[in-house]
Parts: structure tokens; sequence; C-alpha cells
């Protein structure tokens, strides 16, 4: 007697399995929320800090040109008024400074800065003795 036994039936290789369903899943998130936050643009305090730091460079550049040039560089900032006067920087030819405080808006948020008379930089308010 010969006994013959029949192959067991195929799986179908169609679908996906639970592993390559989460990969995809995951991709997706990822790339949804990429797309969410470069739709929706910087925050308030990032572009404060952006403009934080293009101040410090329009000071930089000032501080450098009194003291290549030898001369008094005065610039006055409109846009960074804490009060009805706009702030002026005054910067010497040795490298100091004067001027200030610094007030940065946006929306609901601000930023007071302050300037250091020896090395030109600013400083914010919780770090202003």
């Amino acid at each position: 007697m010969i006994l013959r036994s029949e192959p067991a039936p195929r799986r179908s290789c169609a679908g996906l399995t639970l592993f390559e369903a989460l990969l995809s899943l995951a991709l997706l998130s990822l790339i949804t929320a990429v797309a969410i936050a470069g739709l929706r643009g910087p925050s308030p305090s990032v572009r404060l800090h952006r403009a934080a730091a293009e101040l410090q460079t329009q000071i930089s550049e000032a501080r450098l040109r009194a003291i290549d040039q030898n001369t008094l560089q005065v610039l006055t900032l409109a846009e960074a008024a804490c009060g009805a006067v706009a702030p002026s920087v005054t910067l010497y030819p040795d490298g100091t400074a004067q001027g200030g405080p610094f007030c940065l808006f946006e929306q609901e948020q601000s930023l007071i800065l302050h300037l250091d008379p020896v090395t030109g930089k600013l400083i914010r308010d919780e770090d202003h003795p």
C-alpha cells in the first residue's frame, strides 16, 4: 500500500505583514509631521531669537567699523523701542559700547535685551544682573 500525502495548501503572498504595515504608518506619520511643521513656519520664540541675532550682528558690524575707522558709530533702532524713545547704541573706537535696553516683540512674546558696555554683546533680561 502506497500512501500519498497531499501538499499543504500554499499561503497567498498578497497583503502586508504587521511589521510592514507599522513601518509604513510610521513613515507616513513622520512625513506628515515634517510637512505640517514646514507649512506653519517658525514659532514666535524662534522669530524673536532670530531678530535678536540680527540685532547682535548689526551691533557687531558697527563696533568693528568704529574700531577699524577709529570713529564714533551710532545706531538708532526704532523697531526695538521699549518705551516712547527709540534706543540707540553708541560704539566707541576703543571697542566699548553704550546703549539699550532693547525690547523685541512677536505676537504675545517679548524679549528684553541689555548691551554689555565692554564687549558690545546683547544680554537677555533674565541674565542681566
